[in-house]
């Protein structure tokens, strides 16, 4: 089945909602630059539309970061693409509510994707 939709051979309808996901994973190092620790970054999603949705339970909390790392927090996020066409979504980094910087994060329905972002000096 996974090879099938790889190809872009129809597959059954039972597993069309499934391979309609997408995730986006995105890794903020050397967050120390902040004189705050990872609990006051988040992101905010742009570019959904009719084809790119995210679910409404899952906008309804912050993005906050989950996963804590030595030096470093992780943010994961999913949603549903009505098309097999490449797409993009923004995501902006915030500290304090105040943005740091805006990422493209290419999407695509069956596919996750990793924005993998190394803080600098010029980005605070």
């Amino acid at each position: 089945m996974i090879l099938d939709h790889l190809k872009g051979i129809k597959i059954e309808k039972k597993w069309a909602y499934e391979l309609s996901l997408f995730r986006v994973t995105v890794f903020v190092n050397n967050i120390n630059l902040y004189e705050e620790d990872a609990k006051h970054f988040s992101i905010a999603i742009e570019g959904l539309n009719e084809l790119i949705q995210i679910p409404i339970i899952e906008r309804l909390s912050p993005y906050r970061g989950s996963a804590k790392i030595e030096n470093a927090t992780a943010f994961t996020l999913s949603g549903i693409s009505k098309s097999n066409e490449k797409q993009k979504i923004f995501i902006t980094l915030k500290h304090k509510n105040t943005s740091v910087q805006v990422y493209e994060a290419p999407i695509k329905a069956g596919f996750s994707t990793i924005l993998d972002i190394n803080l600098t000096r010029d980005s605070n």
